[in-house]
Parts: C-alpha cells; structure tokens; sequence
C-alpha cells in the first residue's frame, strides 16, 4: 500500500492547509444537521407522499453519498500522508531501519483512520489503498463517481484490483480502458466490474494472472469457526476446478442420502410444460450436503470421482492464432491463459466435459439460437447463463444467476428466444414483476433495458468477450462508417461519385467502376 500512498502524494496541493480541513469539517457538520432535520421531517410525511414522487430523491442522494464517501476516502488517505512524511523527514530511507518504521507507522495511521472513519483496521486499509490509486492512477473512474455514473464499491473494487498491475503506467491504462466502458455499463454490479478489471489486467500482462494464481494456490486452506447454538462453520479456500469436482461429488453423496442408491429422480413437468416441485423428503438439498460432507470426512461413506464440465469461450483469434489471441474466458473460473487450460485439460481429462463457445467477431457476444419451447431448458439456458458472464442481469445486481427467465413474458407476446432470455438471480426474478414496471430487450439485441414504474430507465447489456484492443478497433471502425454515411448524405445531391467514393473508403471496400452516363 505504501507505493500508492507515495504516488499520491504527488498529487496532492501544496496549498492545502488547516484552513481547507476546517472549511470541511464545518461544511460536514451543517449538512449532517441538515440531513437530520430532513430525515425527521420526511419521517412525518411519509403517509402523505406517492410513492413515483420518491425517484428523484432517491436517485440524487444516492449520488450524494457515494461523492461523501470519496471526501472520506480523499481525507483518509492525507491523514495517512502526513503521518508518513514525519518518518521521511526524520530518517533516511537508506538507513536500514527505515522500512520498519515506516511499516509501524503506516499500520499507526491506518488504525487512527479506522477509529476515525468508524470502520474496521481491514476494512479502512482496503479504503485508503483503493482511494490512493484512484487518485493518483485511476482519475476517470475517480470522476465517474462523483458524477454518479459508477457506484462507489464498484469504483474501489477495481481500484483493488489495479494494485495487481506491475506498474503506475499499467493503471494509468486500465483507467482509461474501463473508462470507454462506462457508458454502456452504468447499471453494472460491484462483481461485474472487479471481474472486468481482472479481465483488462490479463489482457494488458499475461503474466500477472499466471502469478496471481499461484500465489493464490499456496494460500489454499480449510477453517473452522464456532457459531452460536452448537453450530461450526467449516470454511474450506481450494484451487476451482479441485472445488468444483469436490462439490460435484458432494451432490452426488447427497443425492444418494435423500433418494437412495438410485440418486435424485428425473424432473416432472405438468400442464403447458411447468415444472413442478419434487416430491417431499426428509432432508433438504442443504441438509443432504451437510450431511454427507460429514460421512465423507469421517470416512463413513466413499466419495465417486466427479466430473466437470468447462465451458471456454473463445474469440476467433483465439481459434486461429492461439499463441497471439489473449486468454480465454472459462465460465465460473474467470480468465486463464490458452495454454494453462490446455494442460489443465490433458492432466485431468478423465474428468473433464469440454464445451467451447465462439463470439461473434463484430459485437463481442455469444451467437444466438432459438427455441419454440416457452421454457428455457437444458442447453439453451446453460447458453444464456454463460452470455451473462455468471452475473445476474438485473441492475446494480451481483448474484449468481438461478433463473432462466423471459425479459418479455409469454402473457405479453414475449417469445422462447435467446433475444428475450434474462439470467437472473432468485430474489431479481421474484421482484421483476412488482419492483420495475417493465424490462425489453433491446432492439440490436445487445441487452436488457429496464424501466421502473416511475419512468426511470437503464440498459444491462450482455456480456462483451472481446479483448480491450478489438472492441477500440471495432469502435473506430463503427464510427468512421458513421461518419461517412452522414457525408455521403451530405453531399449526395452536389456531388454523389464523392459521397460514394467517402462510403467505400469507410468500408474499406474499392471503389466502383461506373458506366459513362
């Protein structure tokens, strides 16, 4: 964390004093009397408002608070400063000590700004960390949230994610790579971002993913903790695809328990293809689990050797050029290079189910296909699943997806399409209905808009798998189109050899030979 703060340092005003902190501290203090004030008076006057008239207010509040949670994280970080410089002024940095104390007085000022900033000592060290490379390496995200285009979690996860990067530089980039994305990912959750940075890093230096994984491997750990009523939680941290196959023969463990040696029954559907509830046991799905990671642990029962499926999506630079094309994306694993999971799969093959998927090359996103069922079942809703990026398709949401559901329902028209196919998590399906008026696709099919009953509108687009690179060049190329054809229709009435002459060059196609008039 000390590099960050030294970076920030460089960025803070010289002029700076104790005047502008006491202007702060005072301007704080009016608006939090202010806000209690207006907290007890709206409490009074909640019977008599409409609930459409609360959106405005709801919305301009939310953006106050993620600007007030920037001043904190701007105050922290100079209380951390100041701290600091007295250990610079005091001793050389070549003196053999100087780490040390520089490390005693870091972890001084971080627990005085945890006190201060009434968070816990872990908690406060992430937040000054992640607001010092925001300040000094990451300015557009910085500004994205004091406008209100990026929530706050989301800007300090990818903030935390850049501390991965080798180099001032390699944050510099990824600030403005993420930057481009924010206009078409306003509603994007905390996970999607932290997952996308992860991403870019990959793509920027293939080697810090390869070392983030085998430090993260060396990290591998199980714990317990006690609860409270005669309750323990066992907490196991282990490699995914060891986890997954784990998990996978856990199921089947527990499946054996509930059902008997002939395992769970094959699912029952009734009228107009609904699926219906299984029938009651004794055991929840839960229950089973607990129970037999106990039986395996203890030996009372033997696990079976689960298989995995990995599903790789790969562009199709990837297909042809797979020492140039960039790493892979493998649903539930998250990026890796193309020749780690080659070995992972030739030393676990016995295990493994392979399924690739390919993007399409202009938009970045899985191809489609269609169904004439009003149910998305088998591998029509592992596909929507996988377009989502394993990230609930609901705004602002970072859940897991457990629902295939229509974006337009069947009662209105909706079809059984890829197009008006949502991967939403269980409590965003249950609410879609009653908490947001209406949800469409959109009309080139790249997403999601939703629209809540007081009007207000925002667009969830479906996952991009292009590399940062690709979706510049493609921008460009869009744009240049666009720019020619606004030309052509410019100058089509005085000069059409010229308007088209403009328009093949932006398709980068030759130009025509006319016959003479």
């Amino acid at each position: 964390m000390g590099d960050a703060i030294d970076a920030h340092a460089d960025t803070l005003n010289a002029d700076n004093g104790a005047g502008l902190l006491e202007t702060i501290r005072a301007e704080a203090a009016a608006m939090q009397q202010r806000m209690l004030q207006l907290t007890a008076a709206l409490d009074s006057a909640q019977a008599t408002i409409d609930a459409t008239d609360y959106a405005e207010a709801l919305d301009t509040v939310a953006r106050t608070r993620d600007s007030v949670a920037m001043m904190l994280g701007s105050l922290a970080v100079q209380a951390v400063q100041a701290e600091l410089t007295h250990v610079v002024r005091e001793q050389d940095e070549s003196d053999s000590s100087y780490r040390k104390r520089r490390i005693t007085a870091e972890r001084h000022a971080l627990s005085e700004v945890a006190i201060l900033s009434r968070q816990s000592p872990h908690k406060a060290r992430r937040f000054v960390t992640a607001q010092a490379i925001m300040s000094s390496a990451m300015p557009t995200i910085r500004r994205s949230v004091c406008r209100g285009d990026v929530e706050f979690e989301a800007a300090e996860a990818i903030a935390l994610e850049a501390t991965h990067a080798p180099d001032h530089a390699t944050q510099m980039e990824l600030d403005r790579i993420l930057a481009g994305q924010i206009p078409f990912h306003r509603s994007a959750g905390t996970r999607y971002w932290k997952r996308e940075a992860q991403r870019r890093l990959a793509e920027l230096d293939p080697t810090i993913e390869k070392r983030r994984t085998t430090a993260a491997r060396r990290g591998r750990t199980v714990t317990l903790h006690d609860c409270e009523d005669g309750m323990a939680v066992m907490r196991a941290y282990l490699p995914r695809l060891e986890a997954h196959r784990a998990y996978t023969a856990l199921r089947a463990a527990a499946d054996t328990i509930r059902f008997g040696p002939e395992g769970r029954p094959a699912p029952r559907f009734g009228e107009y293809g609904r699926l219906l509830p299984e029938e009651p046991t004794a055991l929840s799905d839960s229950q089973a689990r607990a129970d037999a990671l106990i039986r395996l642990l203890t030996g009372d029962a033997q696990p079976e050797a689960g298989s995995v499926t990995l599903n790789i999506v790969m562009t199709e630079r990837q297909l042809l050029e797979p020492l140039r094309g960039g790493p892979v994306t493998i649903h539930g694993y998250g990026t890796a290079p193309l020749e780690d999971v080659t070995d992972m799969i030739r030393d676990n093959h016995q295990h493994m189910w392979i399924r690739r998927l390919f993007t399409h090359p202009t938009t970045g996103q899985l191809i489609q296909m269609d169904s004439q069922r009003r149910r998305f079942t088998g591998a029509m809703a592992e596909f929507v699943t996988l377009r989502s990026g394993g990230i609930c398709q609901a705004p602002y949401c970072n859940g897991t997806p457990r629902h295939i559901d229509h974006v337009r329902p069947v009662a209105a028209g909706g079809d059984t399409s890829i197009d008006n196919a949502a991967a939403l998590d269980a409590t965003s399906n249950l609410a879609k209905g009653a908490r947001l008026g209406a949800a469409t696709p959109t009309a080139d099919g790249a997403g999601i808009t939703w629209r809540t009953t007081s009007g207000h509108e925002t667009t969830i687009h479906h996952h991009d798998f292009r590399t940062a690179a690709e979706k510049e060049a493609a921008d460009r190329a869009a744009a240049a189109r666009t720019a020619a054809r606004r030309a052509a229709e410019k100058h089509r009435t005085r000069d059409p050899d010229a308007a088209v002459q403009l328009l093949m060059g932006a398709l980068n196609l030759p130009m025509p030979d006319f016959p003479p008039a």
